[in-house]
């Protein structure tokens, strides 16, 4: 932590904004989404397919193989992206494990700013600032049991939020995927 605070905000306002910069400062970079994921989808599913589909019936095949390939396009690249999705969790859970691992060294390194932390994090929850403080006092005085509870408090959820979104993003990718092949078949 690069300045250390003894006190937890004395409002919930100052509160809740000092916990996004915190968030800001342990997630960087865990975007994502549906609607990344959607673009992903349809771009791969219509771009691939027609381009595919065109291929094959330049040749002139007749116009079932063209279908066939275009099924057999679909099936293959819903495979690849429902492997790159697993791919990506994984890496993003990782990631959460070395977030959580990083917490706990800070925890060894500055008890005091990592209490801090727990106190802004419990104040922007809506606990009153003494109740905030006495909990991170509590916390911190069992770093064993403790175990990265920033990590797991506050950036957390931003972690989660990030492996729900990458959920959600793969089940959109992939619909989105075979939405945009059958458009490209449906279109040739």
């Amino acid at each position: 932590m690069s300045q250390t605070r003894t006190r937890a905000p004395r409002t919930r306002q100052e509160a809740l904004r000092e916990l996004m910069r915190m968030k800001e400062r342990h997630a960087r970079g865990t975007g994502g989404g549906r609607l990344r994921a959607a673009i992903f989808g349809i771009n791969d599913g219509l771009v691939t397919n027609v381009s595919l589909v065109i291929g094959v019936a330049a040749a002139e095949p007749g116009r079932q193989v063209v279908i066939l390939a275009g099924i057999a396009g679909l099936v293959a690249g819903a495979f690849s992206m429902a492997a790159g999705e697993f791919i990506s969790m994984t890496v993003q859970r990782e990631m959460f494990e070395s977030q959580i691992a990083l917490e706990r060294l800070e925890l060894e390194e500055d008890p005091e700013g990592e209490r801090h932390e727990v106190a802004v994090i419990f104040r922007a929850k809506g606990l009153e600032p003494e109740e905030a403080e006495r909990i991170a006092d509590s916390v911190i005085a069992q770093p064993d049991a403790v175990g990265g509870l920033t990590a797991r408090l506050g950036q957390r959820s931003a972690a989660f939020g990030a492996l729900r979104a990458l959920t959600i993003g793969a089940v959109t990718t992939g619909v989105t995927y075979v939405v945009g092949r059958i458009v490209g078949v449906a279109v040739t």
